[in-house]
């Protein structure tokens, strides 16, 4: 509440003009202390979503890894199982061809060593096959947990 213009004197005026641009320029110091702390704030904000996207990314390709890997290990155990389904197979029939080749040498009155021999290569053949198949297996089952480590 000012006192009307014509009541006042050129001192009052002065007087009245300090003050006013004293509290303006009090209220422009607040309005820029805000604006600064404003400014931090949205500074430090932005850097706390930049460094939560880089550790999101991170964490996305870490995981698109893994996942490839676990893909991988559970190709490889499959793999694995199909070998020795395969040589487990190998061995019935390698067996199969055993008990007739047995069969023919029983019924044989005089049998050859060429028989004989070959119902040794025949066993041999499927017992590498399926020690071969059962190592695979086992080395892939053995790396299906540290995929998902």
């Amino acid at each position: 509440a000012l006192p009307p213009a014509e009541a006042m004197t050129a001192a009052q005026w002065r007087q009245t003009c300090a003050q006013l641009a004293s509290a303006a320029a009090e209220e422009r110091a607040q309005l820029s202390d805000e604006n600064a702390r404003l400014r931090s704030e949205t500074e430090a904000a932005v850097k706390q979503a930049r460094e939560a996207k880089v550790r999101a990314d991170s964490a996305e390709v870490a995981s698109k890894a893994n996942e490839a890997s676990a893909k991988h290990w559970a190709a490889r155990a499959e793999q694995a199982f199909e070998e020795k389904a395969k040589a487990e197979r190998d061995r019935r029939a390698a067996y199969d061809k055993y008990e007739l080749a047995s069969q023919q040498l029983h019924g044989r009155s005089d049998p050859t060593g060429d028989v004989r021999r070959r119902i040794a290569e025949v066993r041999r053949d499927a017992d590498e096959a399926v020690q071969r198949a059962e190592a695979d297996a086992r080395s892939a089952q053995a790396a299906l947990p540290e995929a998902h480590a």
